[in-house]
């Protein structure tokens, strides 16, 4: 099985960012934060449970932290196809952990495409699994 995992901060406008960028004569690279910089992160865990693959959203916020989320969740093995998407609002306090969405799939030689995707405080954030 292929691994895929990655955490992208991107601004809801990026729109009106990248025109305020250019005319300010910025870099491409200006405004990029570290991982330690992040008031939030975000994964997707795997797990088992009586056979099944589960899959969950989860959000490890930094500080306290409200906004929305979409987990969508897309597959295909031993004849079966899956498209799921879940949604909603979420808050979490500082240093805290949410669960946002969960899934339970078949978990006999499937092939899944997970994405996380989070709005809080006017920024976006992402996570992606290939399992």
């Amino acid at each position: 099985m292929i691994m895929l995992k990655t955490l992208t901060r991107r601004p809801a406008r990026a729109a009106a960012l990248l025109m305020t960028l250019a005319a300010a004569g910025c870099t491409a690279g200006a405004g990029e934060m570290s991982m330690a910089d992040q008031p939030l992160s975000c994964e997707i865990t795997k797990s088992t449970a009586n056979g099944a693959l589960v899959l969950r959203g989860v959000v490890h916020a930094e500080e306290a932290v409200t906004g929305t989320y979409r987990l969508t969740v897309t597959g295909s093995g031993g004849g079966n196809r899956s498209n799921i998407s879940q949604g909603g609002r979420f808050s979490a306090g500082q240093g805290e952990t949410a669960n946002l969405g969960m899934v339970m799939l078949g978990n006999r030689g499937a092939s899944y495409d997970a994405r996380l995707e989070i709005e809080a405080d006017g920024l976006g954030y992402q996570c992606a699994e290939r399992i």
